[in-house]
């Protein structure tokens, strides 16, 4: 008798093989959720390092030209690996929209899911934590808001050319062109602009013109905790 040839493995065949007893919708669930955090730590590092580098421009005038030259290529990489990323990301939901065809319909893969979040108790954290997101957001909305609202502009009483915004942290902006001067951070440590009726000046010796009392006519500023760049007017005094 010849020999018979082996049934192929059926679904469910395959599903008993899996370590992951879960239901296989779940398990692909879970795999895109974890790659949404992943994307997500990406972008958030893309942040800070941009945040970084923007720092690092502000504060090293002299040498702006290896700072921009440093962003480029920064900028560059970043690129190269979003596209990257872009294309696993297509990969994979092209991987996941197949699996979905082999399970069958999206409804009856849907319905799986709901059941077990509604089982696992996932479903009303999960609305939970929608709500609480929310809520922050227009907290931080209306925080901004009032942040705008609550800006006000005054004459710089060291020169009238510019005007000096409250609250911390104070802007410097020219009055005709209405541009915002950006400090310089000099070999001393301190903020300094350079105004056009007063010359170079730091941003502590300004505030303190416009409101620490000097009623001994004294030349100097100094910070009271010792932080050159906390130019508060809380922190500033005449000696």
């Amino acid at each position: 008798m010849s020999e018979q040839a082996p049934k192929p493995n059926t679904m469910a065949d395959v599903l008993s093989m899996l370590p992951d007893k879960r239901p296989v919708q779940i398990q692909i669930l879970n795999l895109k959720a974890h790659l949404t955090n992943t994307v997500k730590t990406l972008q958030s590092s893309l942040m800070e390092e941009m945040k970084g580098l923007k720092g690092e421009f502000l504060m090293n005038q002299a040498s702006n030209e290896k700072v921009l030259n440093d962003l480029t290529e920064t900028l560059r990489i970043y690129a190269r690996e979003n596209r990257d990323l872009a294309r696993l990301i297509y990969r994979f939901f092209e991987e996941i929209d197949a699996i979905w065809k082999v399970l069958g319909k999206d409804r009856t893969s849907n319905t799986v899911i709901r059941e077990h979040r509604i089982e696992e108790g996932i479903v009303e954290e999960e609305e939970k934590h929608e709500e609480e997101e929310e809520e922050e957001e227009e907290e931080e909305e209306e925080e901004e808001e009032k942040h705008e609202e609550e800006e006000v502009w005054a004459t710089l009483v060291a020169d009238d050319s510019y005007e000096i915004s409250q609250p911390y942290p104070y802007k410097i902006r020219n009055k005709e062109t209405g541009k915002v001067l950006t400090p310089v951070l000099n070999n001393l440590g301190h903020l300094n602009l350079n105004l056009r009726n007063r010359g170079s000046i730091s941003m502590g010796k300004l505030v303190a013109i416009q409101w620490v009392p000097n009623p001994g006519k004294k030349t100097k500023v100094r910070h009271i905790d010792g932080d050159k760049l906390n130019n508060r007017k809380e922190n500033l005094e005449w000696f």
